[in-house]
Order: C-alpha cells, then sequence, then structure tokens
C-alpha cells in the first residue's frame, strides 16, 4: 500500500471513486445522471490550490481512496469559485457537462452554500480550525485501515500550521462517524440539509 499526494492523472479515478461513495446524495442533487467531469474538474482546482492536503492510497497502481484537507477550507472554497464560475458556466453551455442544466447547477450551487453557512454558524468557535474537507475508501476495500491511514497522513499535514480541525459527517454514516469518533473527534453539532442530517466534528490537534 502507498500512500502520497494527488497526480493530475490520478483526478478520474478519484472523482469515479466520490461518485460512488456519495453516489446517495449526488442522485438527490443531479438526478441520475451525475457528471463526473465536473468533479474532475473540481478536483483539479483542489489539487492546485492544496496539493500537499490531497493525499491518495495506491495498490498495484490503482487509486483505492484519498483525502483532502484544507488549513483554510473558506478560503479555499473562495478560490476555487472564483477560478470556476466562468469556465463552469463555459462548459454548460458548450456541452462538456451534459446533462445539467444551468438552473440545477445553479441550484444545487446555492444549497451548497447554504449547507456551509449553516454549518459556520454552528461551530463559528472554530472558524480558523483546519478541516477535513472530504475522504472516500473504495467500498471493496473497507476494514482494511485505509481510512485511518489516509486520516492520520491528512491530520499530519494540518498539524504543521493547526492546532485544532473540524468536520462534517453524514449522521447516518456509521462507520465513519465511529472512525472519527476513535480517532479523537468529538462532536459539537449537527446541520440539515437536503440530503439529510450532518454531525460536526472537532479534534484539537
Amino acid at each position: 500500500m502507498k500512500y502520497r499526494t494527488a497526480m493530475i492523472s490520478d483526478l478520474p479515478e478519484v472523482a469515479k471513486l466520490y461518485v460512488d461513495g456519495f453516489k446517495h446524495q449526488l442522485h438527490t442533487i443531479f438526478g441520475r445522471h451525475i457528471p463526473e467531469k465536473i468533479f474532475i474538474d473540481f478536483l483539479y482546482r483542489v489539487r492546485k490550490l492544496e496539493k500537499n492536503g490531497f493525499i491518495v492510497a495506491c495498490e498495484n497502481g490503482k487509486i483505492i481512496g484519498f483525502t483532502i484537507m484544507s488549513v483554510n477550507p473558506f478560503k479555499l472554497y473562495a478560490k476555487i469559485f472564483l477560478l470556476s464560475f466562468f469556465p463552469s458556466v463555459y462548459s454548460l453551455i458548450s456541452g462538456r457537462y451534459s446533462g445539467i442544466c444551468f438552473h440545477k447547477a445553479l441550484k444545487s450551487f446555492l444549497d451548497f452554500v447554504k449547507f456551509s453557512q449553516k454549518s459556520s454558524f454552528a461551530d463559528k468557535k472554530y472558524k480558523n480550525a483546519g478541516q477535513v474537507i472530504t475522504m472516500v475508501v473504495c467500498e471493496s476495500m473497507r476494514g482494511r485501515g485505509i481510512g485511518g491511514n489516509l486520516l492520520h497522513r491528512g491530520l499530519d499535514y494540518l498539524k504543521k500550521s493547526k492546532n485544532t480541525v473540524k468536520l462534517e459527517v453524514r449522521q447516518d454514516n456509521f462507520p465513519a462517524v465511529h472512525l472519527y469518533k476513535k480517532n479523537g473527534f468529538v462532536e459539537i453539532g449537527i446541520v440539515h440539509s437536503k440530503v439529510g442530517c450532518s454531525l460536526i466534528m472537532v479534534k484539537h490537534l
């Protein structure tokens, strides 16, 4: 098993993992057709802005898990929005994101903004904390400690400049909640969205 920072060539595999890992939530947002190219473009910008916080797990040359950590999540999202807005509009118009209408894409973005605002309000005491943006492990490879290893490597990256880290995790994602609690995260709040309830958890590094 090898752990390293993500390369551009990894992004299609990582995007597929992300879609597979969050399929239920993404179906709620996008409907039956989930355009992986949107996530490839998003991940490309994440890697550009926070390369060392974008960590993948590989086995036999295949990406089987990844995590994204951010030292400053607000700044990260703001930069992604600025970098993505006009290219995303062009991609929608040109058909790169076929199957997604502009209205639906805009609504999904506004829903995300509302969720972020709720989350920020619920945990404003930790507004300067680093954040576990996301973590996914291939379903067939779960239970082998890969998630824990990715988490430890991501936290090692954050602790160089942060003393607190936060995350949001679906309340009904019991394996993930168990993993985070096992590694010292504690629940401080809950936030509701159209795809369900998420726990807000923090850990002091």
